[in-house]
C-alpha cells in the first residue's frame, strides 16, 4: 500500500511537472469531456480501463511520462519508442484482459523487462526472472528467440 502511495505521488510530481507545460495534449475522440493529461493518468495509474478509449497521440503521451517517470524516479531507461509500447499494450490487453487491472506503470516495467529494455544495472536475465517468474521468463525467453527467427 505504501509503495502503490508513493508511486501515486511520483506520477502526480511527474504530471505536474510535464502536464503543465503540454499544451498540445490531444482532447478526447468524445467533443464533451474534459479530462485532460493529469486525470488521464491519474486513471491510468490504478488500471487501463481507459486504455482503449484514448487516442494515439493520447497513448504516446502517457507512455512517454511512465517512460519519464521510471527515468527520474529510479535512474532506469526504457530505449524503445512509445509508439512500440502502444502496439505491445494494445496487444497484451486484447490477449490478457486482466492486464487492464493493472496501472501503466506496472504494465510498462513488465512489457519493457520482456523486451530487455529496462536499463536499470541489472543483469537482464536476472531481472527478467524476477519480474516474470522462472514460469514466464522461460516462455519469453522462447518468444524472444521465436522473433529472432
Amino acid at each position: 500500500m505504501k509503495k502503490k502511495i508513493l508511486g501515486l505521488m511520483a506520477i502526480m510530481i511527474l504530471v505536474m511537472a510535464v502536464g503543465t507545460s503540454t499544451n498540445s495534449y490531444a482532447k478526447k475522440k468524445d467533443k464533451d469531456s474534459s479530462m485532460g493529461f493529469p486525470q488521464m493518468m491519474s486513471k491510468l495509474s490504478v488500471n487501463m480501463q481507459i486504455w482503449d478509449d484514448l487516442n494515439e497521440s493520447e497513448k504516446a503521451e502517457a507512455v512517454s511520462g511512465v517512460i519519464g517517470l521510471y527515468r527520474t524516479r529510479n535512474n532506469v531507461a526504457i530505449l524503445r519508442e512509445p509508439e512500440f509500447y502502444i502496439k505491445q499494450i494494445d496487444q497484451t490487453i486484447r490477449s490478457n484482459p486482466t492486464m487492464r487491472g493493472m496501472g501503466i506503470v506496472t504494465v510498462m516495467r513488465i512489457l519493457s523487462v520482456m523486451e530487455y529494455d529496462y536499463y536499470n544495472g541489472q543483469n537482464k536475465d536476472e531481472l527478467a526472472k524476477e519480474v516474470l517468474g522462472e514460469k514466464m521468463y522461460e516462455a519469453n525467453k522462447m518468444r524472444l528467440r521465436m522473433r529472432q527467427r
